[in-house]
């Protein structure tokens, strides 16, 4: 909890935006189908994605926090910009990718990236995509 308010220039930022997204409902509703997109890309790809549902904010478990590095690293060769979330910010089982979708992802751009992170997962260790075998969702 923070004890001091928003400062003026975050105050207007955040007003701006709230008037945007008012002003134009459409921009929600596509990022709320991207989003959905690329959840269901993953899933189809045996991607832990834990109980992700309903946000722009797609995590990738992998469970171990040196392996989350280095796979945010391949990614960021190929040219993906996501961040390691890893221990002590979450538990070491729990150790993520974290993937924020916009509403301007287009859908190559969305297939193009969780075809990468599998690929990128088989080649850090098969059993992160083998937890998914027959199209099954395992929950973390």
């Amino acid at each position: 909890m923070y004890s001091v308010g928003l400062s003026p220039p975050n105050t207007a930022a955040s007003l701006a935006a709230l008037r945007k997204l008012e002003a134009h409902p459409e921009i929600v509703h596509q990022l709320q189908k991207r989003a959905r997109m690329f959840l269901e890309l993953c899933r189809e790809r045996g991607i832990n994605t834990g109980m992700s549902e309903g946000t722009a904010v797609v995590p990738a478990i992998v469970g171990n926090s040196w392996d989350c590095l280095q796979l945010s690293q391949a990614l960021h060769r190929r040219g993906i910009n996501v961040q390691p979330i890893l221990y002590p910010a979450v538990e070491e089982h729990l150790a993520r990718l974290r993937f924020f979708i916009t509403a301007r992802h287009t859908p190559e751009q969305l297939r193009t990236c969780a075809d990468a992170l599998a690929e990128e997962l088989a080649k850090l260790n098969p059993k992160y995509l083998e937890r998914r075998a027959n199209g099954e969702a395992t929950r973390s």
